[in-house]
């Protein structure tokens, strides 16, 4: 299975200093299957870290076999999507960074992506925001408007050179960052409804 996480998909997008990107290109980064964790998992920031930062995003499943997808025959290789959270480590990248290292390292280790219940994908499609709370406090939130690249395109793109196989995993952007600390209780609603609650420890 892999994880693609699609970076600086954000309209006004402005967390690591995203340029403007102006002519849609996709860029992603993958996932190691150690760090998707399912929901009812508290988030662990490892050792010799004394934060992470969190980001909403959405999961989709890739549900057939594909390989050069078209965007107007995209749809028909996803249709179920989850509320998750994306924990990343800044002081680790930017030591990376500094090294002039990849910093991959700093997003996929054990546990980085939890993802809450699939559901029809049209119930995050719509016009309605999900937001991820921070101890009760509204922190971030995330809709398809947001996007500056759509989903059909995204799938598109990362099937360019990927064959996109059964479960599968793309996120199609990440939400702008909610710095977390030991003790700190994260939530994802809809509305009124919870989808996905992450304590950190």
């Amino acid at each position: 299975m892999k994880t693609f996480v699609i970076e600086n998909n954000l309209i006004a997008d402005a967390s690591d200093n995203a340029p403007d990107n102006a002519n849609n290109d996709a860029n992603w980064y993958f996932l190691a299957d150690s760090a998707i964790c399912n929901a009812g998992k508290p988030f662990f920031i490892p050792e010799l870290e004394d934060f992470a930062d969190a980001r909403l995003v959405i999961a989709l499943k890739v549900n057939r076999l594909g390989k050069s997808i078209s965007p107007r025959f995209a749809k028909r290789y996803y249709s179920e999507a989850a509320p998750a959270i994306h924990f990343r480590l800044p002081a680790l990248r930017e030591e990376l960074i500094r090294r002039n290292l990849s910093t991959d390292r700093a997003y996929s280790f054990d546990r980085s992506l939890i993802i809450g219940d699939f559901m029809p994908v049209e119930n995050f499609t719509d016009d309605s925001a999900i937001n991820l709370l921070k101890n009760g406090e509204s922190a971030a939130s995330w809709s398809v408007e947001k996007l500056r690249m759509p989903i059909d395109e995204i799938v598109a793109a990362v099937s360019v050179t990927n064959s996109l196989k059964m479960g599968d995993i793309i996120i199609p952007s990440l939400s702008e960052s909610v710095e977390v600390r030991i003790g700190d209780m994260l939530e994802i609603k809809s509305g009124e409804t919870s989808l996905l609650s992450v304590p950190v420890k």
